[in-house]
């Protein structure tokens, strides 16, 4: 399976039936060029106020550059109710690194948390141009 089929195929299982705060190839590409530059993106693709009591759901895409340049990237269903203090992203990121916040971690870890990813079968690999 080519990288577009892994990524289409992870696209398709978390964004599931929804209609709405669903991503598609361009958001996951706009995030992998994030990542690119920045060394890691964290994207929640809609969320709704916490006055709502029923469960609402996003698609999360998580991307994070490797040392060797190559570019990690996780596609998963997460909570879309907006959190206090940075949003529901930064919920989603804590819950993937005991480090806490993604933007304190250097480059060594954020290569070990995709590390992580990988070792998990939860990622799907991004070669390096």
């Amino acid at each position: 399976m080519t990288c577009t089929a892994s990524i289409e195929s992870a696209l398709s299982a978390a964004n599931g039936r929804r209609r709405t705060r669903t991503a598609d190839i361009d958001d996951v590409n706009s995030a992998i060029r994030e990542a690119q530059e920045t060394g890691w993106c964290i994207r929640v693709y809609g969320c709704l106020p916490n006055s709502y009591k029923y469960r609402a759901y996003a698609t999360v895409v998580s991307a994070v550059r490797r040392l060797n340049g190559d570019v990690v990237v996780t596609i998963t269903e997460g909570n879309a109710v907006r959190r206090a203090g940075g949003g529901n992203g930064w919920v989603t990121v804590r819950r993937m690194t005991e480090a806490g916040r993604v933007d304190r971690l250097d480059s060594n870890q954020l290569d070990t948390l995709a590390q992580s990813w990988i070792d998990a079968g939860s990622a799907i690999l991004v070669a390096a141009e």
